[in-house]
């Protein structure tokens, strides 16, 4: 008896382990993504600018840069947050 006793907590050891190593997997994958989402609006940010900054040197209407520039911020500033940005992703 004390042999299958032994067995078995070996293996509810190795189960937990796995699963840890699962929750470091998943943690780690979610924080790359979240770097990439993160990176993604900054560089989207940098080229909404850059075009604003050209437009106003042609003399043409910015409005909507000027729009989508506004609307990057709040998604960005909601994702440094770790808030939901589903609902800014819908305008």
């Amino acid at each position: 008896m004390v042999y299958a006793k032994d067995k078995r907590t070996l293996l509810l050891n190795e189960i937990e382990k796995k699963r840890e190593a699962q929750v470091a997997s998943i943690q780690f994958r979610r924080k790359v993504l979240e770097h990439q989402r993160q990176r993604t609006y900054q560089h989207e940010y940098e080229r909404v600018k850059g075009n604003i900054s050209r437009l106003k040197i042609q003399g043409l209407p910015t409005h909507n840069h000027k729009k989508r520039l506004n609307h990057l911020k709040k998604i960005a500033q909601a994702s440094l947050e770790g808030t939901n940005t589903h609902e800014l992703y819908k305008k």
